[in-house]
């Protein structure tokens, strides 16, 4: 496969130069004075592409996305089990609410309010970050095509490492127009977002993002905002260059004209990251010390359902379920010719009926007018039925589709169908089955559970590092007290925390599931000493939607006092001040008094 261009370019084409020459006057990928050797890293980036073509199965990743799509050949009958099996699996894996807890690893009232802090701005960043939307594409990629990747930044989505006093995409050109365009990157705060494995590059003979020693992300971008960004040096001299990306992808879709190819590359050895231009002389247009690689971590997070023994890519799902797709449609397509020539057949001399009378009686496929010779022995127009369509198929169909939901560990209720003959199952076994499948989705969801736990660690390390100046967030105390505290992001790197997911129910919550488990805790808690009764009916009356219970509920008189207490927050050193006295208030509410009968039991 060629990577040439109209533009020079070296290492993309046949003549590239060996890795062999390449390490002969290179160290390690660096020249003498320091700088990254371009022809060395296009050699590494092209064996790279080969690693994955190979193992990733990537000359099929097309017309698995074809499947999905929908789209298969004309005259095909297909039973589309990609798009079933992505839209069965996709929300029992990823977390619907994703949330996570964050515990004290140190003893004492510190440290535990430390971690209630940190705990709440992280589920403050995970609805502001979209990071249910980055999960739900990489379980989808990890379906189609073995791996899913996601990237985390800081502030600026194309800066590889974000300045210490400023994270915010800059303007550039004449008019300071911008060169950023995504929505979800803020500046000074962290983004996550889904990468496309198509996009990934990893060393060959990598069996884990953790052990390789650099990853490389090829990005796109317009030609005029590469030439207006003023973080890539020279990059005036860029020109519009012909897509790798484009190729791999097949040029049937449309695509943005005037695109340029760059490859950010992160390398564990020295603590840098560099973007490369390789369609022009692998110029280049960044170098900087790496300051998103904390403690040797990459800001990539990958998510492999079926890991492979040998190979750093997954194995992918679409791979397993490909045989069964051809197969299905091969036996419906048969079934669907076999029924059209089953229809009745009339069988007439060419003298009894015209052409243009038969026309009437056909379509565009399938003729039901057989001309026979006019000196046969039977009646000018004879009509015969063919047989039906035969069983076998039938059966052959079946069982197809029963080897793709035992491969997925999926049966008929998990495609919110009744199974056959379920009506004559015991509750025990529908319940044996039922768990069963669960097992097989649950190591699924645990491995976004090690994801998320993953992802808001390093998240952790950016902010400690970057966020400066006095923050505010809102906390819920002891007894259900809510007040505001303020405090310095470098209060929170001096203390260790325990991460950890609760997988939640993948099950949707209707209007009406809320408001049966509004009442249930309503009728739970009602009678407990040690919960206010005017925090339980906010929430019951919170929970049943709709104007009528907006006014409903009287407020009581601290409600004023603790609005004020909200409008003025509290320094860190008050509210550890103020723990020990609320959790003595919540211990000295007296308990229910219990009566003892004499035979019986208190009450």
């Amino acid at each position: 496969m060629s990577y040439s261009s109209e533009t020079q370019n070296v290492g993309f084409n046949d003549q590239a130069p060996s890795a062999s020459r390449v390490l002969k006057r290179t160290y390690s990928g660096y020249k003498g004075n320091g700088d990254p050797d371009g022809t060395y890293w296009l050699a590494q980036i092209r064996k790279a592409m080969e690693y994955r073509k190979k193992c990733a199965f990537e000359t099929k990743w097309d017309m698995w996305r074809k499947y999905y799509r929908g789209e298969f050949t004309y005259g095909v009958l297909p039973v589309n089990v990609f798009f079933k099996m992505v839209r069965t699996l996709v929300p029992r894996v990823y977390f619907r609410n994703p949330s996570v807890s964050v515990g004290a690893a140190k003893p004492g009232d510190e440290h535990y309010a430390l971690a209630q802090i940190l705990e709440r701005i992280d589920n403050k960043l995970i609805a502001r970050m979209k990071v249910k939307q980055a999960i739900k594409l990489m379980t989808q990629n990890a379906f189609l095509f073995g791996t899913g990747i996601g990237k985390l930044g800081y502030g600026a989505e194309f800066t590889p490492t974000p300045d210490f006093l400023d994270a915010e995409a800059p303007t550039g050109g004449k008019h300071d127009f911008r060169v950023e365009y995504n929505d979800l990157v803020v500046p000074n705060m962290p983004w996550f977002l889904s990468t496309h494995p198509g996009q990934f590059l990893v060393p060959v003979g990598s069996t884990d993002i953790h052990s390789s020693r650099w990853v490389a992300h090829w990005i796109q971008r317009h030609v005029d905002d590469v030439h207006d960004d003023p973080r890539l040096r020279g990059a005036r001299d860029i020109n519009v260059s012909r897509s790798y990306w484009r190729e791999i992808n097949r040029n049937d879709r449309p695509s943005e004209e005037g695109l340029v190819d760059l490859v950010e590359i992160r390398d564990k050895k020295t603590g840098k990251v560099f973007v490369i231009a390789p369609y022009h002389n692998a110029k280049i247009l960044y170098f900087e010390d790496d300051e998103m690689l904390e403690e040797g971590h990459f800001p990539y997070f990958d998510l492999i359902f079926n890991r492979d023994d040998t190979f750093f890519w997954g194995v992918p799902d679409a791979q397993i379920l490909d045989p069964q797709q051809r197969e299905l449609n091969e036996n419906r397509t048969a079934m669907m010719k076999h029924r059209r020539q089953s229809l009745v057949k009339i069988l007439t001399k060419r003298t009894a009926m015209t052409p243009d009378e038969a026309a009437k009686l056909s379509d565009e496929t399938v003729s039901p007018v057989v001309y026979v010779e006019d000196g046969a022995s039977m009646a000018d127009v004879h009509v015969m039925e063919s047989a039906n369509i035969p069983q076998g198929l039938i059966t052959l169909d079946a069982l197809v589709e029963r080897d793709v939901q035992e491969i997925l560990g999926l049966g008929a209720n998990q495609f919110g169908e009744y199974a056959p003959g379920s009506a004559d199952r015991s509750a025990t076994e529908a319940n044996i089955v039922n768990q069963a499948t669960q097992i097989r989705m649950d190591e699924r969801r645990d491995a976004v559970a090690d994801l998320l736990v993953d992802l808001i660690e390093q998240v952790h390390t950016v902010i400690f590092n970057r966020w400066t100046g006095e923050q505010v967030v809102d906390l819920v105390g002891p007894g259900g007290v809510p007040i505001w505290v303020r405090f310095r992001p470098e209060e929170l790197k001096h203390s260790g925390y325990n991460v950890s997911v609760d997988p939640d129910s993948t099950l949707p919550e209707t209007k009406q599931v809320k408001e049966a488990k509004a009442i249930q805790v309503y009728q739970l808690l009602l009678q407990n000493p040690l919960i206010d009764k005017h925090q339980l009916t906010s929430y019951l009356l919170r929970m049943m939607h709709g104007a009528e219970f907006d006014n409903m509920l009287a407020s009581p008189e601290q409600a004023q006092q603790i609005q004020q207490q909200q409008q003025q927050a509290m320094s860190m050193q008050q509210y550890l001040q103020m723990l020990p006295k609320l959790r003595q208030i919540q211990q000295s509410r007296p308990g229910p008094q219990l009566t003892p009968v004499a035979g019986g039991r208190p009450r």
